[in-house]
């Protein structure tokens, strides 16, 4: 199963960012929109995992303390042939996805696919394979307060990313 570690965002953050994409859409920006149910801020892809291989990052996952923090989406960009939400490089961020890369490269090191050496550029993919020139400033925040172990299936025909896992900051359980 492909997999990756990531965060998703509040109901409120949701709405802007489908809004931004309706918009898109709406102006006659043409490519393949990400489905608004499968919005979500990458931390780390691994690739194709088995059963064990899931299993192993769960309990990576469980081992991530870390405090509820905000992240900010700042602008409406390109990165290459994809229109992007660029999210800001805040240190907490930053860190939470640094320990989630040297946990799964010190504890996990047979899981070649996962890119624990890149650097980390924070973004959420709206539309891909897009030819337009497109930069706008914008303003969501979102506070984290979970971080999740997502698949991603074709199902019914369409990309379906499904949370297998859920991991609490330390301060989330109320």
């Amino acid at each position: 199963m492909r997999c990756f570690i990531g965060i998703d965002f509040n109901c409120e953050a949701l709405k802007k960012v489908n809004n931004i994409s309706f918009s898109l859409a709406k102006s006659g920006v043409k490519g393949n929109f990400t489905s608004k149910n499968n919005i979500h801020l990458t931390l780390l892809f691994l690739g194709e995992l088995d059963t064990s291989d899931i299993e192993k990052v769960k309990k990576i996952i469980d081992s991530i303390s870390f405090d509820s923090f905000f992240i900010k989406v700042n602008k409406l960009t390109k990165l290459k042939d994809i229109i992007v939400l660029e999210v800001e490089k805040s240190s907490e961020l930053l860190k939470l996805q640094k320990e989630i890369a040297l946990k799964i490269k010190n504890d996990y090191p047979n899981l070649k696919k996962a890119n624990v050496d890149g650097e980390y550029y924070p973004h959420i993919t709206l539309v891909r394979e897009n030819k337009d020139n497109i930069f706008k400033e914008v303003n969501i925040i979102s506070e984290v307060r979970n971080i999740y172990l997502f698949s991603s299936s074709v199902i019914d025909k369409k990309l379906t990313y499904l949370k297998e896992y859920e991991g609490v900051c330390k301060n989330g359980k109320d």
